[in-house]
């Protein structure tokens, strides 16, 4: 449908295009250590689609097919070590993607009978299909395999394996000037190839964070689902509080509580640091009641609901999550840390309404999070 100038120019508007919508969607990540990776990729990328539009334009450029093989040999073996970080492995992999890289944009740029290599030559193509084949790996492996977007991302990349490890064959079976290369495996077949790669990849890394997100919000943490930190979610939580106040002389006492300026902690130091945090408050209300009910009431903002427990109680179990959570400190937190706030409202025996006991409690917690004396709903 379209020559090959004009088909290298829609690639590049498109791909620089998706990575813009990531990084907009990165500034809530911006401390994330994976998302600096796939960052690196979306420019990798860019670049990469520049260099070949430039070659397009003109075959006096010679460096443009260099960089523009280097490029897109990085951009995958950034997302595959971005894969390898989300799955909490090593981080040293991005110095073997940055070796591989080297090699081929060298490789690339060295004189040959036609000038300088095509964009398919073959230490490109090798390197290609191990990163796809690495990435399509990683990405189906836990956490990052739970999530639906991982497994497309996976499936896409094995496809990219396929095509790239075909091309590979055909180019050292018939040459690139068989018909038969220059149709099935022509630049503008590629070249669509990786428009759809890069769509793909980008609308997979902002859900598959979306996804993540979401699941931690509904108390699914680092060990899975079961874990012995589990948290409620807000509508399973509401409904249990809900039941435990319709039992006539249940005796309840809610405790609100979160970790101070959370959502700038999310910001400054990323979703991945917040998340640790979240899951370290969740540990000390479990240490502190074991037997006690769990849940999301609101936004960051955890509850505890104690039954047949008055407000002494409630004071005791408080001091004890602050404790708790001071003392599993990590050593990023010295020498003054992360605090935590907590809100005490209590519900006199017989029934009563549990949403409003929430609000008593979350307006208790916010009235310690400013600085206020901390004080108790009754």
């Amino acid at each position: 449908m379209f020559d090959l100038p004009t088909l290298l120019g829609l690639s590049a508007l498109v791909v620089c295009a998706t990575g813009v919508v990531y990084f907009l969607d990165s500034t809530r990540a911006l401390g994330e250590t994976s998302a600096r990776y796939w960052g690196l990729a979306f420019v990798s990328a860019a670049l990469t689609t520049l260099a070949f539009f430039v070659s397009g334009q003109s075959d006096d450029v010679w460096w443009s097919v260099a960089v523009g093989n280097a490029g897109m040999v990085f951009t995958l073996g950034a997302v595959w070590a971005g894969c390898r970080v989300f799955n909490g492995r090593r981080r040293s992999f991005l110095l073997l993607a940055f070796a591989v890289t080297v090699i081929v944009g060298v490789a690339s740029s060295l004189p040959s009978p036609d000038g300088s290599k095509w964009a398919g030559t073959p230490e490109k193509l090798i390197a290609l299909t191990a990163f796809s084949a690495l990435i399509a790996c990683e990405a189906l492996r836990a956490p990052m395999g739970r999530y639906s977007s991982a497994r497309l991302l996976s499936a896409v990349l094995w496809l990219e394996t396929l095509y790239s490890g075909t091309r590979l064959i055909a180019f050292w079976v018939v040459g690139p000037r068989d018909q038969l290369f220059s149709t099935v495996y022509s630049t503008q077949t590629t070249t669509v190839m990786n428009i759809v790669f890069v769509v793909v990849t980008a609308v997979s890394m902002i859900t598959l964070r979306a996804q993540d997100t979401r699941r931690r919000s509904e108390g699914i943490g680092a060990e899975g689902a079961g874990s012995e930190n589990a948290v409620l979610d807000r509508r399973a939580f509401l409904r249990a509080g809900a039941q435990a106040l319709d039992r006539e002389g249940s005796e309840c006492v809610l405790l609100a509580a979160s970790v101070d300026s959370i959502a700038t902690i999310r910001v400054t130091h990323g979703r991945e640091r917040s998340m640790v945090l979240m899951d370290r408050l969740a540990s000390a209300l479990r240490t502190a009641a074991p037997e006690a009910q769990l849940g999301r009431i609101a936004g960051d903002r955890l509850g505890l609901l104690l039954s047949q427990a008055g407000l002494d109680d409630a004071r005791a179990v408080a001091a004890s999550v602050q404790e708790e959570f001071a003392r599993t400190a990590a050593p990023e937190d010295a020498p003054v840390g992360p605090t935590v706030s907590i809100g005490i409202a209590e519900q006199p025996p017989g029934p009563g309404d549990f949403r409003r006991l929430v609000r008593r409690a979350s307006a208790e917690a916010e009235r310690t999070d400013s600085g206020d004396t901390p004080a108790t709903a009754p």
